[in-house]
C-alpha cells in the first residue's frame, strides 16, 4: 500500500512540474485601422498582427479608382521613405498577405498607413507617384 501512495505522489508531482515548466503560448498582438472617407464612411478595414499577417477588407462603397488607376497601400515608417505593401481591393473584396520581419517591425513602430492613387498595376518607381488620398493609424486591440 505504501508503494502505491509513493507512486501516486510522484505522478502528481510530475504533472505539477510539467504544468509549471510548460511555456505558455506567445501572445499575438492585434492592430486594427479603419480608412474612412471625408463623410466618415468606412472604406477599408485593416487588420495586422504581430505574427506577420495583414488583411484588408474593402467595404462595399469602395469602387475601383477612375481612369484605370489603382489604390496602393503604403507603410509610413517613423523615418525614411514609404514602403509599398499592396494594391488594395475594392467592392467588398479581401486581401490577405504575410509581411516580412522588417515590415512587421516598422509597422509596429509607426502604425501609420497611407493610400495613394497610382497608375494601373501600382507605382512604377516603388514610391508614391500619385496623390495620397487616405491615411489611417492602427490601434492596438
Amino acid at each position: 500500500m505504501t508503494a502505491w501512495r509513493w507512486s501516486t505522489g510522484i505522478a502528481v508531482l510530475g504533472v505539477f512540474a510539467l504544468l509549471l515548466w510548460t511555456p505558455s503560448p506567445p501572445v499575438v498582438t492585434h492592430y486594427v485601422g479603419v480608412v474612412q472617407s471625408q463623410q466618415a464612411e468606412p472604406l477599408w478595414l485593416v487588420n495586422a498582427s504581430g505574427d506577420q499577417r495583414l488583411s484588408v477588407k474593402a467595404m462595399p462603397p469602395v469602387q475601383p479608382a477612375d481612369d484605370g488607376r489603382d489604390y496602393q497601400l503604403w507603410l509610413l515608417p517613423e523615418s525614411g521613405a514609404p514602403i509599398s505593401l499592396a494594391l488594395l481591393p475594392t467592392g467588398g473584396a479581401r486581401l490577405q498577405m504575410n509581411l516580412s520581419d522588417q515590415q512587421v517591425r516598422q509597422l509596429l513602430q509607426s502604425r501609420s498607413l497611407a493610400i495613394s492613387l497610382e497608375p494601373a498595376g501600382g507605382s512604377p518607381t516603388g514610391q508614391p507617384t500619385g496623390p495620397v488620398v487616405y491615411q489611417t493609424r492602427l490601434v492596438q486591440l
